[in-house]
């Protein structure tokens, strides 16, 4: 059974898994430490910092997409947080489902909030949708 400690984590991460999608600036403010380190594993050179820095990078997906994400599972041990999940991205335009993404998250929190957030996936899936 977790710990009191680490049920806050694991919520904290599921409301950030399960509402990114609409999450609004302030709302990735109340999930992340302001030093969040924020990073898509295979592009390492487009790691961010901060919550506003998340929230411009992922706002992307908000307007060009419908995003469902469902959460398949979990795992909390102490500050760190894991979560494995099928994103599914269609077109906000006509709907047209353009691909479901597998994605691994790792997430250190502190505080009860994220301080370090790491997706990982294959990029090969994901690459035609990322912005330039």
């Amino acid at each position: 059974m977790p710990s009191e400690a680490e049920q806050r984590n694991l919520a904290c991460v599921r409301r950030l898994c399960s509402s990114w999608p609409k999450l609004t600036r302030a709302g990735f403010a109340e999930v992340m430490t302001p030093d969040c380190h924020y990073i898509n594993i295979p592009w390492p050179d487009r790691a961010v910092t901060g919550p506003d820095a998340a929230f411009d990078f992922l706002s992307y997906f908000q307007t060009a997409f419908e995003t469902k994400l469902e959460i398949l599972r979990e795992v909390v041990g102490g500050d760190v947080v894991m979560s494995e999940r099928l994103e599914t991205f269609a077109r906000a335009s006509d709907g047209k489902v353009m691909l479901e993404l597998p994605v691994t998250g790792v997430f250190v929190m502190r505080g009860g909030k994220i301080a370090e957030w790491r997706d990982y996936f294959d990029s090969a899936i994901v690459g035609p949708i990322m912005p330039g």
